[in-house]
Order: C-alpha cells, then structure tokens, then sequence
C-alpha cells in the first residue's frame, strides 16, 4: 500500500482497516544471517510512525502492543467514514524457532 491508496481510502470515505506488522528489521533474512553464522548487516532500519502519517492523510492510527489494544482499536474502525490503520508492534525475534 502506498500513499495514494491511502488517500483514496480517505477520499472515498471508505472503512478499511489495515493491519501493518512493525519489527523494525527485516526480520527473517536476520534469522537467514544469524543460522549461517553471518553478521547481522542490512537488515535493521528505524521506525516510521505509520499512525502519524495516517493521521496526516485523514484517517485514524493507532499504536498496537496487546491484545487488548487491538479489540480497542477495531471497535467501531468498520462504522467510520475513513480508514483506520494499526501499527502492531511485534518482537525483533519472534520468528525464532518457527522456521
């Protein structure tokens, strides 16, 4: 999804609700690197503040860290006349050991 989308989601008053997974890396070619016995290199970046710019574009954004956030969040997100999106936050190593 790009920019744009987003703001035809807006403009179109439309309820969607995206769900973006936030690791901060890229989380499996770590894993890929670490069982090859290879430094970690290329793979980490910095945090985008997705809410923030979903909030710019005229929707609603929210930080996801528990459950409980999420069953929040999504009350009432289908009912809005604009799209809601949800930065959940997942662990930096939560693919260890599921591959």
């Amino acid at each position: 999804m790009v920019l744009g989308e987003l703001a035809t989601l807006r403009d179109l008053k439309l309820p969607v609700v995206i769900v973006v997974f936030i690791d901060e890396s890229l989380a499996l070619i770590e894993l890929k690197q670490r069982k090859s016995e290879l430094p970690n290199l290329g793979v980490d970046f910095g945090a985008t503040n997705f809410p923030a710019v979903t909030e710019a574009l005229g929707g609603i954004g929210h930080w996801i860290s528990s459950r409980d956030e999420l069953i929040e969040a999504l009350d009432g997100a289908f009912e809005r006349e604009t799209f809601t999106l949800l930065a959940c936050r997942i662990g930096e190593k939560v693919y260890d050991g599921r591959f």
